[in-house]
């Protein structure tokens, strides 16, 4: 059993939260196999936004991504794990160079194969409470990868599909989409004199957009990997609603924030599904 959730109507901030799911495996390294975690906090990548606009952009701001972060990730270990874990702390903590690498897997269920693996590369122990079995870790860089397309009958996601996304010609099922929409910005043109407030409108911009992807694809995959790995990243995305087949393409788009773990989204079987959450800033928008 994992621990207890929060109190009946607590507002839980995914940055914030400990989920527990049956089919996440974790393995650091020098601390014997995989084990199952007690808890896992959130897994992903968050990428800032530099603004690059210039006197010559007259109707939209350009942007580019910037240098990606992989936030602290806490871990309630097994209990079979506990003393390789406190061993390793201390080699730290007095004073021995010994980053690790921490591999955490997301299965599924029916066929027990990885849907999600993500490599967490040169890990150092920030805190270990050995009584709870709670480990946080600073991680350096990290890369994600997943099976394309489900391995079994039975697969973790049961929502169903309202879009499709594609990145070049990779199509990805979305399950849920909010944001992506076009907003103005204004100036302050406000004189001495005014007596009330005025404003000029400047560049529009585009909201950020956020897509839940079940099964991601290798376009999606390789997106990600571009941009954590800093290379230029910006591609056009396509966004389809399978109900209306209304059609928007944003343009010179990356990715912002990457969840390959949520805490928050543990299902009623007490499975993560193999989802990876995806916002993007785009320069552009088409519709």
């Amino acid at each position: 059993m994992g621990p207890a959730g929060p109190a009946s109507g607590a507002v839980v901030d995914e940055d914030d939260a400990i989920g527990y799911a049956d089919n996440i495996r974790v393995e650091i390294g020098g601390a014997g196999g995989a084990f199952r975690p007690r808890g896992l906090s959130r897994v992903g990548v968050d990428i800032p936004t530099v603004e690059t606009t210039s006197g010559l952009d007259t109707q939209w701001g350009t942007y580019r991504p910037g240098r990606a972060t992989v936030p602290d990730v806490t871990i309630i270990v097994a209990s079979g794990a506990v003393d390789d874990v406190q061993d390793w702390f201390d080699r730290v903590a007095d004073g021995y160079p010994d980053p690790r690498d921490v591999t955490i897997e997301i299965l599924e269920l029916k066929s027990g194969q990885s849907a999600i693996t993500i490599a967490l590369f040169d890990c150092w122990p920030i805190s270990f409470d050995r009584d709870s079995g709670t480990l946080v870790i600073k991680v350096s860089r990290t890369e994600i990868e997943g099976t394309q397309g489900p391995l079994a009958s039975t697969v973790n996601n049961p929502a169903p599909r309202t879009h499709d996304y594609v990145v070049g010609s990779s199509v990805s099922e979305a399950t849920l989409v909010q944001g992506g929409s076009k907003a103005i910005e204004y100036a302050d043109s406000s004189l001495g004199t005014d007596q009330f407030q005025t404003f000029t409108p400047g560049h529009w911009t585009v909201s950020p957009l956020f897509a839940r992807l079940d099964w991601p694809s290798v376009g999606v995959y390789q997106w990600i990997a571009d941009v954590i790995d800093g290379t230029d990243a910006r591609r056009d995305v396509e966004l389809t609603s399978v109900t209306t087949q209304l059609q928007r393409t944003y343009f010179d788009a990356f990715p912002i924030r990457v969840n390959a773990f949520n805490p928050l989204l543990i299902m009623s079987n007490g499975l993560a599904p193999a989802t990876i959450e995806l916002t993007i800033k785009a320069e552009r928008l088409e519709e």
